[in-house]
């Protein structure tokens, strides 16, 4: 009788309980939105990055450009400085960056008569603006 009653103790622990799967569901639940808000944090970062990098590397296209050009603005074109930037795929050019990262448009116009160069990268309703001048 008593070895039954052993062998019914043993069976009965065998296994969780419904609230112990009820609290390990629920913190797991809680962990995951954790993790997916940290997620989207990193993603806006990392674009944001993406796009300035980009902006920089547009100015940086444009002093090597006015540079070859013997320190002049006179006949520069953006054609001069698209041949410095290229995008991941290895495509040359400013418009290659566009959409990089998703909904950056980035332009540059140059003016002879003012001597200046302007770059202007917009995302996100942020506008990053250089000016040579």
């Amino acid at each position: 009788m008593l070895n039954t009653m052993m062998k019914k103790s043993k069976k009965a622990k065998k296994g969780f309980t419904l609230a112990e799967l009820v609290i390990v569901v629920a913190i797991i639940a809680i962990l995951t939105g954790l993790a997916v808000v940290v997620f989207g944090n990193m993603t806006d970062s990392a674009q944001k990055s993406t796009f300035e990098a980009n902006h920089r590397t547009i100015i940086s296209a444009t002093v090597m450009a006015v540079a070859e050009n013997n320190g002049s603005v006179d006949g520069l074109t953006t054609t001069a400085i698209d041949k410095y930037v290229s995008n991941k795929k290895g495509e040359q050019g400013v418009q290659k960056l566009q959409g990089s990262p998703k909904g950056a448009t980035y332009a540059v116009a140059v003016d002879t008569t003012t001597g200046v160069v302007t770059v202007t990268s917009t995302f996100n309703n942020e506008t990053l603006t250089y000016s040579s001048k």
